[in-house]
């Protein structure tokens, strides 16, 4: 049995099928130049994010891509955005997925927790 603080840490959403401004694929998050990748693209996401006049809910998602083998985050945009910072525009498909919040980097943490 989960026990309350757990079971209330893993959230099961819905997300609509739509347009994502996406980082590309992190495969090794402790290479410099990928992590640096990452850090430019949280960057101009910040940015972006703070345009927005909703604050309701967070429109931005980290997955681990099974077919490229890593990392990626998305930026869920409601209309197509002329600069896109130089990141690509992917129709993002939509589905359950399970969340997550955590704090201190602990990814694996996360991870681990969301199989339990």
């Amino acid at each position: 049995m989960i026990n309350e603080k757990d079971r209330n840490a893993v959230r099961i959403i819905e997300l609509p099928a739509c347009k994502m401004v996406w980082s590309g694929v992190c495969k090794d998050a402790t290479n410099d130049a990928e992590s640096l990748l990452l850090k430019r693209y949280e960057k101009w996401m910040a940015a972006q994010d703070a345009l927005r006049r909703d604050r309701f809910y967070s429109r931005d998602f980290m997955w681990y891509d099974v077919e490229a083998g890593g990392l990626a985050w998305g930026l869920a945009v409601l209309i197509p955005l002329e600069d896109t910072g130089g990141y690509d525009m992917i129709d993002f498909p939509g589905g359950l997925y399970a969340v997550l919040n955590y704090a201190d980097n602990d990814a694996e943490g996360a991870h681990q927790h969301i199989q339990k």
